[in-house]
């Protein structure tokens, strides 16, 4: 990491939040401030973010509706991937004023979205994180 002095901005949408989140946190650890700011990110604890069996969701609550087996199933594989990466990452918490961590919750829930679990949790699964984050609800559903 550069030794610039920076001050980090970071934002993601939902798997890119969690990476927001990690930036951010080595932003802190190298003295830097920063900010996370998630778009309806679930948390990565285990446990937090699980996929369904894409073989039990109706076609239609695929995002893109695509009639093309191939692209569906990279999309799957896409995002069986993020499953593994984010129930393996442990985020630590923050334990610096210098990190400040807003989540921009979506309101709605579409039938894609309830592919995802741990969108109905209010703080999408953050609420271990002391202080809480800064909650906005957005209109709009994840997708």
């Amino acid at each position: 990491m550069s030794s610039r002095n920076l001050f980090g901005q970071v934002a993601g949408l939902s798997f890119g939040g969690a990476v927001a989140f990690e930036v951010c946190q080595k932003l802190v650890q190298h003295g830097k401030t920063a900010t996370a700011i998630m778009l309806d990110t679930v948390c990565p604890k285990k446990g937090h973010f699980e996929m369904p069996d894409e073989t039990n969701v109706p076609q239609k609550h695929v995002m893109g509706k695509l009639d093309n087996d191939e692209i569906n199933s990279q999309y799957w594989a896409e995002l069986r991937n993020n499953e593994r990466i984010l129930n393996a990452y442990s985020p630590d918490h923050p334990v610096s004023q210098r990190f400040r961590v807003v989540l921009l919750k979506a309101r709605g829930i579409d039938s894609t979205s309830q592919t995802l679990r741990g969108l109905e949790d209010p703080l999408n699964g953050w609420g271990w994180l002391k202080p809480l984050p800064e909650i906005y609800s957005t209109d709009g559903s994840h997708f």
